[in-house]
């Protein structure tokens, strides 16, 4: 397979990589806050230039995801005490519950990872704002029992699991895995887990989330308009004033250029066609000084033409 323009891939990344920088290439990001009460010593650093990427349209949206636990309720707790620490939960952002077994945890735990979905999605007031991560064998056992409407990112090294609701495929975690025309990691950390949306856009899967398209600053609107407006203005008077001379600026005036003897562009054009004794022009510069109509000078070189 070959990327394409309208797919999105985007890292994720924890402590075990280094803070992210303005190298970072993407569109979206998905950062870690929390692994229960345990937290990540990047999410700080992380998260504030997520924020300021937000801002200044680096990024389309942003993921924040917590290692779900038994103590859910401590997880969300953690995650969102961490977010507001570092500058508060930006409107671009979408919370993702990572569901893992391990030797502490397996099973149904679907009451659980629902309920941690609740609070979340009270929290940032729209539930499609709240995404699953899994496997498909941790996706089956441990949250058979699943909000309508979930949004998940599927983990699976190569083959794609096909998830329900499924947005994004975690095709590698930076060794294992990984699709051919697709990147294996990303700046500024090196090889790490990386996500593909195919054939979507980030704007696209942003939308999926609950995003909706930046706002246009009303302000900065009315500045490109009034810039806009003058340059057109500047622009017709340039043009106004190179046809018809130096005081057409003042409305009414076609007073002409000097260098063509009073005449504006278009009065000397048909100079030089009667000049030339092209039919129908004449100079109306020239008949005018001789009390002439216009036209007269023109008909009677047609005239003796003729004769």
């Amino acid at each position: 397979m070959v990327a394409r323009t309208v797919d999105t891939v985007f890292a994720d990344v924890s402590g075990y990589q280094r803070p992210v920088d303005d190298s970072y290439p993407h569109r979206v990001l998905s950062i870690k806050s929390n692994d229960g009460t345990v937290r990540d010593p990047n999410f700080p650093e992380n998260y504030r230039w997520m924020r300021d990427a937000l801002d200044a349209g680096r990024l389309e949206f942003g993921i924040v995801y917590f290692f779900w636990r038994p103590n859910w309720r401590t997880c969300v707790s953690v995650q969102q005490s961490m977010i507001e620490a570092a500058g508060g939960l930006h409107p671009r952002i979408v919370c993702m519950i990572d569901v893992e077994s391990d030797r502490s945890q397996y099973g149904d735990h679907s009451v659980g990872i629902n309920g941690a979905f609740g609070l979340l999605a009270q929290w940032l007031g729209d539930r499609r704002r709240v995404i699953g991560y899994a496997n498909a064998g941790d996706f089956h056992s441990m949250w058979p029992d699943r909000p309508a409407g979930l949004r998940v990112i599927g983990a699976g090294y190569p083959v794609d699991p096909r998830l329900p609701g499924e947005i994004a495929h975690q095709y590698t975690d930076g060794r294992l895995g990984g699709i051919p025309g697709f990147p294996m990691g990303a700046p500024p950390f090196g090889p790490c887990d990386m996500n593909l949306a195919a054939g979507v856009s980030a704007a696209e899967l942003a939308a999926e989330c609950g995003i909706a398209a930046p706002a246009l600053d009303s302000r900065a609107v009315d500045r490109y308009k009034a810039a806009f407006t003058s340059a057109v203005g500047s622009d017709v008077k340039d043009v106004r004033e190179q046809m018809c001379g130096e005081d057409a600026r003042d409305e009414g005036e076609y007073t002409g250029w000097p260098q063509l003897g009073g005449r504006t562009v278009v009065d000397a054009l048909a100079a030089i066609g009667a000049a030339l004794g092209v039919p129908g022009m004449y100079d109306p510069h020239a008949e005018q000084q001789t009390g002439r109509q216009p036209g007269q000078q023109a008909a009677q070189r047609s005239e003796q033409r003729s004769a």
